[in-house]
């Protein structure tokens, strides 16, 4: 029997996936899980589960339950260790994706749903392991105006707070999902619009369901009304805004960005803007923003060196 297509959100942070993530998890039938980043992070481990007699999911399980590579999961999926133990047990002919597949079906079952999906914000460099462990998996690219989500970062108080790193971060992350979905095809990935799905929540959403093989539900419409503490959010923090109903111009750079920090955001993402088709402001960019926007650029790059560099000697 054929897997159900397997929704998954992807996009830029503070691009409006969460409350996207919130809409789909109101459908009676599917349960999305928020933020895995564990599946395709352990991916490198699969060594330690393969048996000559196949997979060995006490161990995985294990794994799940210590490793620091499976630490969003203990974190995000609230699953009991005793039931995990009981329910996912012994030595199987199957593959990783598998046994991955069973967690999920599990983590639907225990929401009284029958279908699962998943939202990795902000995450590109695992998505061609999931498109791969996958091939029913469906990507979800939700684009959102940059400039908009530079201001939901700063809002947030976490995440690039110069807008020119903002700007760099958004550009790099959309053009490399987009091109990553072009090589997918559109059978597997469907680029969609915040600003769309906040003005036409419901035709956005028709869409969705059909490309995901799943009958529409005007629950979708409402996700405020749904349990508070799905995915361990609360109503407030940083995903305050994920439970007030939808709000058109809650963020707006027209508005609420000044001339300065525009141009400099401009200077380094304009092209990208363009590609994505949103106007500009600033059709020939200042020569002193581009200036300007060179320190800190600089400096996130140094930090991102001393960061990997710590990785690779183990250090974090």
């Amino acid at each position: 029997m054929s897997e159900a297509p397997f929704p998954i959100i992807v996009g830029s942070e503070r691009s409006g996936t969460t409350i996207f993530c919130l809409m789909l998890n109101a459908h009676p039938e599917l349960a999305m899980a928020f933020e895995s980043y564990f599946v395709p992070e352990m991916w490198a481990l699969r060594d330690r589960w393969s048996r000559p007699e196949g997979f060995d999911l006490d161990a995985w399980v294990n794994d799940l339950l210590t490793d620091p590579a499976a630490e969003t999961f203990r974190q995000r999926w609230g699953m009991d260790s005793h039931d995990l133990r009981r329910q996912v047990t012994g030595v199987e002919p199957i593959t990783y994706g598998d046994a991955v597949r069973r967690l999920y079906r599990l983590y639907a079952e225990g929401r009284g749903k029958r279908r699962y999906g998943d939202k990795n914000a902000g995450y590109v460099v695992g998505l061609p392991i999931l498109a791969s462990l996958f091939p029913e998996a469906r990507f979800l690219h939700l684009v959102r105006d940059g400039r908009d989500a530079a201001l939901a970062h700063a809002h947030a108080r976490f995440g690039p707070q110069d807008y020119a790193v903002a700007a760099r971060t958004w550009a790099r992350t959309v053009t490399r999902i987009r091109r990553f979905g072009r090589q997918l095809g559109p059978g597997r990935y469907l680029e969609l619009r915040y600003e769309a799905l906040v003005h036409e929540p419901g035709s956005v959403l028709e869409e969705v369901c059909e490309f995901i093989g799943l009958g529409f539900n005007a629950k979708m419409l409402a996700p405020e009304e749904a349990e508070t503490a799905a995915f361990g959010l609360t109503t407030h923090g940083s995903h305050a805004s994920a439970w007030l109903p939808l709000t058109p111009g809650l963020r707006d750079w027209r508005r609420d960005l000044c001339e300065h920090d525009l141009a400099m955001f401009e200077a380094v993402a304009g092209p990208s803007l363009r590609e994505f088709g949103y106007d500009r402001a600033f059709p020939a960019v200042p020569l002193t923003a581009r200036f300007r926007a060179l320190p800190p650029l600089a400096l996130d790059r140094a930090r991102r060196a001393r960061a990997r560099l710590a990785r690779g000697m183990g250090l974090t």
